[in-house]
């Protein structure tokens, strides 16, 4: 085992090898280390001797393989997330307790530690953090093995169920049903209507919570009770048009007003205001300067306000124009908004939402199952109502395809639109599969799904699909009207198998495929005239060829420069011809262990080997000479694994 991990006296600092599917620790260890076992994929089983006292934070995280473990009662400790992304189902010690794939220490949820589908919360839990899925699917339905009561009462259970596509619990003894008011100790947490005209926030309430009301698109007004303390960040929704704050409020995160937009026309104060921050509404000033402050005149709260230079503005009449003008932008959207809303009582599973609004157009989303379309629609809604029924109709054939749909869209000539950027940061799609209809840049979105197939779109933006939420993403289909894949676009999608890139695309941004692992095997068609830094950069890609780059052995080289390691391959042997090993090019590759480096390379660039250290054998084809002619950059030996390099007439220092 003294090959596969690396041991620093009686640590067991880090597994060398990510491949290795059995491990047994020497006897002599006392410690597992921060991490060491992260993300090795491929670890079935691992014998934890007696000698052990300490496993580390995230000693096992990201196993996905492993699928048992005893620990052995001589640990005393275990770190936080140790077992996070296993896929242990049970486990019983002391220290950490697992059940139905679910970290659990006192009566607290901490985190997910099984691949499967199944969300079977145990009972007794009383409290679920907020990360209890990170790094997973949201689950489609969740259920509880104690009472209805029991699972009220669990604190955290939003962080849980805030996405699943059921608004119901199953329990023991019947079926908790999701309320409008989503409210745990005290603290409003979701509305969990987004169709939600009005609502009425009970007494009790002490705060509103990050994205309390994120997504109610058809919320006209909203008043906080006496009471509230606490606003949370991007807590209201953009269709406000007026909204009542009280006087208790002490704590008002500067973002509370980031998505409310020049709807909102009137800001109500309670009389009893002794001072109105001006910073509450410095994000409601970017987005809307005609708002209108309301209060009682010559009340503490009117006298505030008059004392700010900011504010006092406010306190008037709005002007003729300015509300003239933003009746003439909302007209659309209430034109689009009522006549899409006819269609829902006719369209089984029909659901929308404007996304945007213009004088002369409006973006509306559309989802019917597995079919989603986000199309622009003029104010003529003669010209578009008949045509969008009629995708409608295509969208609820299971019989169709996605190719015959996008047929009927393009035959109908019905214009696509592009998801505008500010929305998109607050979307999520959900479903195993999707099919997305849609024109322009794809930007960063939640999605929840295994396959989904782009019609339309021209390029696929940065961040396109995160990373973060993604880790089940394993198909993407790629339409020929793209022409860009941007930065980091599919980085870290580490379940995608296989893509193909359409001789459609021009350019490949930096990082793009950085971390798809499951990848052995891609071609990029002679169309791509530009590819970024690092886009393939742990994949598992050993060879490709292509004008402007060349993967061989695993490693990315261009011009006889070595650019990055294309996989986690720990022993490299660089191609003859290589002149040159780029800046960073192996930047904190910590499972890498040998290296063969050819009679041909005459630099080494800045931290190319920086923090490599598991880097224990370095062989030059040339000699000692020709070693010490090779010109080396900055920080060569900074936390390497060796200090000497084997020449074909004997050793040289690094």
């Amino acid at each position: 085992m003294e090959d596969v991990l690396k041991i620093e006296g009686t640590v067991l600092v880090r597994c060398l090898d990510k491949n290795v599917e059995s491990v047994t620790i020497p006897d002599y260890v006392t410690k597992i280390d921060e991490g060491a076992f992260k993300s090795c994929k491929s670890l079935k089983s691992v014998v934890i001797p007696p000698s052990v006292t300490k496993i580390g934070k995230e000693a096992f995280e990201g196993c996905s393989s492993l699928s048992s473990v005893v620990i052995p009662d001589s640990v005393r400790k275990i770190g936080a997330e140790a077992f996070m992304g296993c896929n242990i189902d049970e486990l019983s010690h002391p220290c950490l307790k697992i059940k139905n794939g679910f970290a659990i220490k006192g009566k607290k949820v901490l985190y997910r530690t099984t691949q499967s589908d199944s969300f079977i919360i145990p009972e007794g839990v009383k409290e679920i953090v907020e990360d209890v899925l990170d790094g997973y699917n949201y689950p489609e339905s969740v259920e509880f093995s104690g009472t209805v009561a029991q699972w009220e009462a669990i604190v955290g259970k939003w962080y849980l169920i805030e996405d699943i596509s059921e608004n119901s619990v199953k329990c023991s003894d019947g079926v908790w049903e999701m309320p409008v008011l989503l409210i745990e100790n005290g603290s409003l947490k979701q509305c969990t209507d987004k169709s939600a005209t009005s609502v009425t926030i009970p007494d009790g309430v002490t705060e509103i919570a990050d994205h309390a009301f994120s997504g109610c698109e058809s919320l006209k007004s909203l008043e906080v009770p006496s009471g509230v303390t606490k606003i949370g960040a991007y807590s209201f929704c953009e269709s406000l048009s007026s909204i009542s704050l009280p006087s208790s409020i002490t704590e008002f995160d500067k973002d509370a007003f980031f998505f409310v937009g020049k709807s909102l026309s009137k800001v109500i104060l309670a009389d009893d205001f002794q001072k109105v921050p001006s910073e509450w509404f410095d994000r409601l000033d970017w987005n809307n300067e005609n708002y209108e402050i309301i209060c009682t005149k010559d009340s503490s709260t009117y006298k505030a306000v008059k004392r700010s230079p900011k504010l006092k503005k406010h306190i008037k009449d709005i002007a003729l124009q300015a509300a003239k003008n933003e009746k003439i932008a909302t007209v659309n959207k209430v034109g689009a908004d009522a006549l899409l809303s006819t269609l829902r009582s006719s369209v089984k599973g029909f659901s929308f939402q404007i996304l945007a609004t213009t004088k002369s157009a409006a973006v509306a989303m559309v989802q019917i199952g597995k079919n989603v379309g986000v199309f622009k629609l003029g104010a003529d809604s003669s010209k578009w109502f008949s045509k969008l029924q009629k995708v409608l109709e295509a969208f609820s054939d299971s019989t169709k395809s996605g190719e015959e749909i996008f047929d009927v869209i393009t035959s109908l000539k019905l214009p696509l639109g592009e998801i505008p950027g500010k929305k998109a940061e607050k979307m999520t799609l959900k479903g195993n599969v999707l099919n997305l209809f849609a024109s322009g840049v794809l930007r960063e979105i939640e999605y929840y799904t295994k396959d989904i197939a782009l019609f339309g779109i021209k390029e696929i933006g940065y961040r396109a699909f995160k990373h973060d939420v993604l880790t089940h993403l394993s198909s993407v289909k790629i339409p020929k009207s793209v022409t860009k894949i941007g930065s980091e676009a599919f980085k870290g999608c580490d379940e995608i198998e296989s893509i193909e890139i359409p001789d459609s695309v021009t350019e490949i941004g930096e990082k793009a495929f950085k971390g798809c692992d499951k990848i052995k095997s891609l071609e990029i068609p002679d169309s791509v005239k530009e590819i970024g830094d690092k886009a393939f950069e742990y994949t598992g890609i050993n060879e490709l060829s292509h004008p402007l780059l060349t993967i061989k052995n695993g490693i990315a080289i261009k011009d006889g420069t070595v650019l990055y390691s294309a996989n986690y391959t720990s022993n490299v042997t660089l191609p003859d011809g290589v002149t040159k090993i780029g800046e960073k090019a192996f930047y904190e590759c910590c499972g890498l262990h040998s290296m063969v480096l050819p009679e041909s390379l005459k630099e080494i660039d800045d931290n190319a080997f920086f923090e490599c250290d598991s880097l224990e054998t370095l062989e030059f084809k040339g000699t000692v000479a020709q070693w010490k002619a090779v010109k080396k950059g900055i920080d060569l030996c900074f936390r390497i694994g060796t200090r000497t390099v084997k020449c074909t007439d004997g050793e040289a220092k690094l």
